[in-house]
């Protein structure tokens, strides 16, 4: 007895399947592999992708080594890594320090340097710079989160994002 016997056709072309299709099509084993290495690819590259879409918008981007060391910088690996002296010349021009402890005690050299904006939000991650962030105030006057200015120092670069200043000590002098 045929369940649908009841139901009334509509007269379409498209509502009637065409002989020798109502049977389901066998997958291959031949296809099953390929279609499941694309799609592995697929969700392997679709990531890497992504960021590097987001890094060439002037997204933040941030790779970290370590996840208990948020500077993702540890002192094990700055003594055998050949970047490590350029972070202890940076560490020397720039300490890191609390924001809030950073504003308290230096708020007269802010006044001349730097623009109020520049002290409230960093311009890598636009994060509002909040009183316990640890930060670093480049020679410029400028102040970013340590974090953010180690990425953009490990990347090769000696100056201020903002300014262009040189913020090393063979920078400034």
């Amino acid at each position: 007895m045929d369940p649908y016997q009841d139901f009334v056709q509509v007269a379409s072309p498209y509502t009637t399947i065409p002989p020798g299709l109502d049977e389901p099509i066998p997958l291959s084993p031949r296809w099953v592999a390929p279609m499941a290495l694309a799609l592995c690819v697929v969700a392997l590259v679709l990531p890497i992708l992504s960021a590097l879409a987001l890094a060439s918008k002037g997204g933040a981007v941030a790779l970290l080594t370590d996840p208990d060391d948020p500077s993702g910088l540890s002192s094990s690996s700055s003594d055998t890594d050949p970047d490590g002296e350029r972070i202890r010349e940076l560490e020397d021009t720039s300490p890191e320090v609390q924001y809030d402890e950073l504003i308290s005690h230096d708020m007269d050299h802010f006044d001349r340097y730097s623009s109020w904006q520049s002290l409230q939000e960093c311009v890598f991650c636009l994060d509002p710079l909040k009183p316990n962030d640890m930060v670093r105030r480049l020679p410029c006057g400028h102040i970013f989160h340590t974090r953010c200015i180690m990425t953009w120092f490990l990347r090769e670069h000696h100056n201020c994002p903002l300014c262009m200043a040189g913020f090393l000590h063979r920078d400034v002098l």
